[in-house]
C-alpha cells in the first residue's frame, strides 16, 4: 500500500512539474521584428459575391518581408525593390498603418492580425467599385 502511495506522489509531482514549465518558457507573442512572406492570396470578389479572382503565391525571397520595430515604424520590402515605410498602431487583434510620409487624407491599411511567436497573418477587405478585395498573408518571424 505504501508503495501505490509513494508511486502516485510521484507521478502527479512529474505530472505537475512539467505543466509549470511549459508555460513559463513561452515568450509572449509580439509583432515586433522582422518577419517573412510564406504566403499571399488574393481574391476579388463581384458585389453579388462572386469570385472574380483568387491567386495564391508562396514563391517569395528573403527580401520578400515586412519589419515592425519597437517604436511604430515599420518597412516593407519586395523582392522587385519596393519599399514602403510606415507607421502603425496595435490595438487588440487590429493592425493599422499608415505610409510614410504620411499625406493629408490619406486612408490607413486596417489588418485583422492573428499572432503567434513564428507566425503572424494579416487579413484585410476593402471594397471600391463595388467589387470586394480580400487579402490574406502569412508570414514567419526570422
Amino acid at each position: 500500500m505504501k508503495n501505490i502511495i509513494f508511486i502516485i506522489l510521484i507521478a502527479s509531482s512529474l505530472i505537475s512539474c512539467s505543466k509549470s514549465e511549459s508555460t513559463t518558457n513561452q515568450p509572449k507573442p509580439t509583432v515586433v521584428g522582422k518577419w517573412n512572406y510564406t504566403k499571399e492570396r488574393i481574391q476579388v470578389l463581384s458585389s453579388a459575391g462572386a469570385v472574380i479572382s483568387d491567386q495564391t503565391s508562396t514563391s517569395f525571397t528573403p527580401d520578400d518581408f515586412i519589419q515592425y520595430n519597437a517604436d511604430g515604424t515599420g518597412v516593407a520590402s519586395a523582392a522587385g525593390g519596393d519599399i514602403l515605410n510606415f507607421s502603425y498602431s496595435i490595438s487588440g487583434n487590429t493592425d493599422t498603418e499608415y505610409q510614410t510620409p504620411k499625406t493629408a487624407g490619406e486612408t490607413p491599411y486596417v489588418f485583422t492580425i492573428t499572432l503567434t511567436n513564428t507566425v503572424l497573418t494579416r487579413h484585410s477587405q476593402t471594397v471600391a467599385n463595388s467589387q470586394t478585395t480580400i487579402i490574406d498573408d502569412t508570414f514567419i518571424k526570422k
